[in-house]
């Protein structure tokens, strides 16, 4: 390999919401979607480049930007996206939100699938419009959509918007084309438009493949805004670069005209510099990470089996965060994430945050470096085999051998 992943750091000292909230300094953060690899550092060389001109005012967002979002699209998704559909942002979540406002009247529904993106809750609850759910389909350890329900669910008068996670954050799923087929047909039906978050589309693995909402959209005549960002891919989330791109002149129009009362339509010039550098020149970095990151999976499916073998670990198809099924402790979501802080100081996220189907889950982000993984597995091993807890005062909930 050309990158060295294994290098141990973190971003404490540098204003990081994954290390400096931390109260504890023994503290390994293992929740939020920040990787602790250092970025690609072609990056790093471009934006001191640009901070050594000593020029830092107001700026324009130039033809290179959407050139290369044109290109990394073109050559890492097989999808052809013109100029005049993409608009800059600040932030994925910025351009749903804008997307979502400029979509809907007071009390319009919105669909979601859940366990889904957290922060999808926040921006709905911020819209002035009804959350309609469509939940996920659990079975046999691996996640499907309820297509029954979606139909029902977009055949509301009420119902305006669904909002897709493509691939999906929590689950780990790169979905299909016949899934997202099925999406964009039932959707054309009941006059649906699809914002389709595509923000970890870049991080998929083990032979599965990243299919853009809007190539199947444009099949079914379905309305869609796709929104992205090289922000977890190339670990660029403090930067804010962001875009959005949709054919319909309509529906850009109108989220432009919400991004800009936002005032989050222009990106940074560092943020515009980080995004092109990444996408013109980063595909050898992305090729290296993603083979480590799956090296971590295999890690980390591995240990859980061989010491946890009544946790279940959801197959990961995408992302770099690991949904793992432990319902079998008998202990609640929040419960198990508190005492994990607690007792063993790592720090995961609950899966009830991602929605209520989320009970009995948690969330782990394996995006660093294998002795810091090794770390952090030890210390869930010794909070339920070494010092397991107690479910209602009863006997030990996970003890070494059980199955």
């Amino acid at each position: 390999m050309n990158y060295n992943f294994d290098e141990i750091g973190s971003g404490r000292g540098a204003y990081s919401v994954k290390w400096d909230t931390a109260k504890n300094k023994e503290t390994i953060p293992m929740w939020i979607a920040d990787m602790d690899f250092q970025t690609f550092p072609a990056i790093t060389e471009a934006l001191s480049k640009t901070a050594a001109k000593g020029f830092f005012g107001y700026n324009t967002v130039p033809d290179t930007f959407y050139d290369a979002i044109i290109l990394w699209w073109e050559k890492r998704h097989h999808c052809t996206i013109k100029r005049d559909w993409i608009l800059s942002s600040t932030g994925v979540i910025s351009a749903i939100s804008a997307a979502i406002t400029s979509l809907i009247q007071p009390g319009d529904e919105v669909i979601i699938q859940p366990p889904t993106y957290n922060h999808f809750f926040k921006v709905l609850d911020g819209c002035n419009c009804r959350t309609v759910t469509n939940h996920l389909l659990y079975k046999d350890g691996a996640y499907h959509i309820d297509h029954e329900d979606l139909e029902l669910k977009a055949a509301s008068a009420k119902a305006k918007i669904l909002l897709l996670c493509n691939p999906q954050n929590p689950v780990g799923r790169a979905w299909s084309e016949p899934e997202l087929e099925n999406i964009a047909s039932i959707c054309a039906r009941h006059n649906i438009v699809v914002i389709s978050d595509e923000i970890h589309s870049d991080l998929i693995f083990s032979g599965c493949k990243h299919v853009p909402f809007i190539s199947v959209a444009e099949k079914h005549n379905t309305a869609s805004i796709t929104c992205g960002s090289a922000s977890k891919t190339f670990n660029l989330s403090g930067l804010h670069a962001a875009y959005v791109f949709a054919s319909d002149p309509e529906i850009r129009r109108k989220t432009e005209m919400q991004l800009w009362a936002r005032a989050s339509g222009t990106p940074s010039l560092m943020a515009i510099e980080a995004l092109t550098v990444s996408y013109m020149q980063g595909e050898k970095w992305l090729d290296e990470l993603k083979d480590y990151i799956y090296g971590n999976y295999l890690f980390l499916r591995a240990f859980i089996e061989e010491h946890l073998p009544r946790i279940k670990v959801i197959r990961l198809e995408a992302t770099y965060v690991v949904w793992l099924d432990c319902k079998a402790t008998g202990i609640k979501s929040a419960g198990l994430s508190d005492m994990l802080l607690e007792k063993e100081k790592l720090w995961v996220n609950a899966g009830t945050i991602y929605g209520t189907s989320g009970e009995g889950f948690i969330r782990l982000n394996i995006a660093c470096p294998r002795k810091v993984l090794l770390e952090g597995l030890n210390r869930f091993k010794n909070l339920l085999v070494i010092n397991p807890p107690h479910a209602g005062g009863g006997a030990p909930t996970f003890a070494a051998g059980q199955k």
